[in-house]
């Protein structure tokens, strides 16, 4: 299993419509609305990297995205 957390950037005035496009694409186990220097941040989960790499040309196809940066889960601890 691989997890990775996608920080994405839109254009100005279209979170709504890239959150109903984004929920919808196989591996998106959450979607956040975030402040700082990403508008969204992605948590994903597929069965390898083959799968990251299909959901991340799936992303270059939303015209609303103008940036992502993504960083994969190494090592998970439990609190």
């Amino acid at each position: 299993m691989l997890k990775a957390f996608i920080n994405i950037n839109l254009k100005a005035r279209t979170m709504e419509e890239s959150i109903a496009t984004i929920k919808t694409m196989k591996g998106v186990i959450r979607i956040y609305t975030m402040t700082g220097a990403s508008d969204l941040l992605v948590e994903f989960e597929g069965e390898d990297t083959t799968e990251l790499h299909d959901f991340h040309h799936e992303l270059d196809a939303i015209e609303s995205i103008e940036g992502v940066i993504t960083n994969v889960v190494m090592k998970e601890f439990e609190p």
